[in-house]
Order: C-alpha cells, then structure tokens, then sequence
C-alpha cells in the first residue's frame, strides 16, 4: 500500500475510533425512578384562562457525554423531547385538540402538535470582523472584560444552560409590567461533573465553511461560584403573529454552582401571568387561513374558551381565492 493511502487509512481509523469513544460515553442520567432512557419532558397544562396560564413540568433524566471544545474536553448536556399535555390538549389519539376546527366544521382531527415546547442553549453572536482576529490570533481563552471590549457577549464563553421554550398567547395591551413568570415548588438534583460544562458557544457568518469560534471566559470557569442560569427566568415583549399575538417564554433547567457543579430541576410548577388578557380578536369569525396557519401558543385553550364566551366561530373552509402567475420557465 502507498505510504498516502496507509496515512489516509490511519487517519479514518483513528476518526472512527474517537466518534465511537464520543458515543460510548453518552449516558443516560435518570432523574426519576422507573423512566425509560429517552422519556419526555412533561409540561401539564393546569391552567389556562385570561389573565394566567400554569405548567406542572417534569423532568426525567437528560444525555450526559464528553465533547472537545477550544483544546479541551467538556461535559454537554442533552435533554429529551417536551410533551405538552392537559388543558386544551388530547388524551389519546382521535380527540380533537384546542389547535383543531371544530367538529362541526367536518375538518378531520389535526396531527399531534410537536415543539409547542422546546429546549434549546442561546448561542452568542459575533461579528465576522471579531472572527478574524480570534482565529488569526488562535485565541482560546479571555476575560469578561477582554470580550466586552471587543463586543461579544461572555454567556457564549460560559457554560451553556439548557432553556426551556414556548409562546403563550397574549393580548397586545400587555406591558413589560404585565408579563410575569414565577416557578414554584422546585425539586432539584444536584451533580458533580468529571469535566466542566461546555461553552455555550458562538454563532455570526452564515457562509460554507464557516467554523463557529472557539474560546472561554477563563476567570469564570477557574473561578467562579454562585449560581448561574445565563438569561434566567424571563418573558419577552408581545408581538403580533398573523392574527393572533404572542410572548417567548424561557425557563432555566440548570443551575451552574461552578463550572463542574451544577443543579437541575427535576420537577417544578410555572406560574405565567399576562394581567391585560390573552387575545385581541373582535371579528365574529375566524378565517379558515389564520386558524390554520395560526403561531402555536402553550396556552391555546384560553383562545378556546374566549371563542366561546365570545360567540367567535372558527371558518370551516377557505374563503379567499388566489390567483398565482408564475414565468413560462420556472
């Protein structure tokens, strides 16, 4: 064999051995007894009305593995899927949800609604100017304050904390001050990590190629101790969605006490209030087109029962017609 080929060779070796090294280490860590590895997070809908909507969640175990970042080797957490259930929402297949028409619209039952809830790590952006330098300079490590002179934002430097997601429905007379979320009754774990938790990491240039930057914020993960959950428990603005409006909701499941010791919530209760009301629709109708291609909300029932109250009936058919022209050549 040519001296390349046998190069070429080990090197694919060597490739596959690490991935399998990589994948072997990825465990299940079970938070709650008799779960299956895999199991989903549970968000209960409890309640759902004008003024508040309230989540019963659960948490039963997550992914731990090993990764390489910035020369080094981090823990990385991954959590299962989230299934939404209770108010509003089918017990078992065939049920009509709040997401679907009416039956007395003769629609056939929608699909099970998947992502009303996700978890997701915000990454930091950074500029293509500032990744040049960091990559010319092959730099890996830096201060809070060396970033913040060069406008990054540190969270992307620090231990990334899994967030829960999801939209409510809620009325655009909605203020910053009318927006609240509370958790209550929260049981945590708490776990010592072989190897501190990964960065949350970087993202800016959408080109092919583009390697996202590699780096940490030192003092934190040498020295840091409190507690840590990133943007922390929030809501953010309302904006309006087609016809209805929303609020992002986001839920820290992970505490950073230092950069190997971290807590995670194992099951708590989420209290989301929007005091100005849920929905802002006056018509005696909703069109067909904005029912089905509405923006998913996590407390669709409200919507519902405001409907209701309301005497809002739901289109069962398209009303509009459209006219599309296309070139010859398409």
């Amino acid at each position: 064999m040519r001296p390349f080929l046998l190069l070429l060779t080990i090197l694919f070796v060597q490739i596959f051995a690490i991935n399998d090294l990589l994948a072997q280490e990825r465990r299940w860590i079970s938070l709650i007894e008799n779960r299956k590895e895999g199991s989903p997070i549970i968000a209960k809908v409890t309640v759902a009305n004008e003024q508040q909507t309230m989540l019963e969640c659960e948490v039963p175990g997550f992914w731990l593995s090993k990764i390489g970042y910035a020369e080094g080797t981090y823990s990385q957490i991954e959590l299962p899927e989230i299934e939404v259930e209770g108010s509003g929402y089918p017990r078992q297949p065939g049920e009509r949800g709040w997401y679907d028409f009416p039956a007395e619209t003769g629609q056939p039952v929608m699909e099970k609604l998947r992502d009303v809830m996700v978890s997701s790590i915000s990454k930091s952006r950074i500029t293509e100017e500032v990744y040049q330098q960091i990559e010319k300079n092959q730099i890996k490590k830096m201060t809070a304050g060396e970033m913040e002179r060069l406008g990054i934002d540190p969270k992307g430097a620090r231990p990334g904390v899994p967030m829960l997601r999801g939209f409510v429905y809620a009325s655009a007379k909605n203020q910053k001050e009318d927006l609240r979320v509370e958790l209550v009754s929260v049981e945590k774990t708490s776990l010592q990590l072989e190897s501190a938790l990964a960065p949350a990491g970087f993202e800016g240039i959408d080109e092919p190629g583009y390697r996202a930057a590699e780096f940490i914020d030192e003092d934190f993960y040498e020295s840091f101790k409190g507690v840590y959950t990133a943007e922390g428990v929030g809501i953010g603005n309302v904006e309006s969605v087609g016809a209805f409006s929303v609020a992002e909701v986001q839920i820290p499941l992970v505490e950073v006490i230092s950069a190997r010791d971290i807590s995670i919530a194992t099951s708590f209760m989420v209290s989301i209030k929007h005091l100005k009301g849920t929905v802002d629709y006056d018509c005696d109708s909703v069109l067909w087109d904005s029912w089905f291609f509405k923006w998913v909300g996590i407390n669709g029932d409200a919507i519902r029962k405001i409907f209701s109250t309301r005497g809002i009936t739901i289109q069962a058919s398209r009303s509009a017609h459209y006219l599309i022209l296309t070139p010859r050549e398409y």
